[in-house]
């Protein structure tokens, strides 16, 4: 069964439809469970993590991305300020997938 996203987490959709990206309660890489974006055009799962200046940090991410090829799942890095306004556009990372594969 689906809820509307994990813990902590939020989710945004160029159309206004959120309802199109799920948090499943199966599917994952090990079986368990995984977020799913449906017919999305532009949409996103958001996860705020708490850094301080000088920590290092790695991420990293799973992805089946089946259909079109032109789907192309990313890993996006922003930064928000303490009062929580997105910032330093310059330092965003963008970590491209391939659309129809496991990566």
């Amino acid at each position: 069964m689906a809820t509307a996203t994990p813990l902590g987490w939020a989710k945004w959709e160029i159309d206004g439809a959120a309802q199109r990206l799920t948090w499943e309660a199966a599917g994952g890489r090990t079986g368990a469970r995984c977020v799913k974006a449906t017919g999305v055009r532009n949409g996103c799962f958001i996860q705020s993590v708490p850094v301080q200046p000088g920590q290092s940090w790695f991420t990293s991410i799973w992805v089946r991305s089946t259909g079109s090829p032109q789907a192309v799942p990313q890993l996006v890095l922003r930064w928000r300020d303490a009062d929580g306004v997105w910032t330093a556009d310059e330092k965003m990372l963008h970590v491209s997938g391939e659309g129809g594969a496991d990566r």
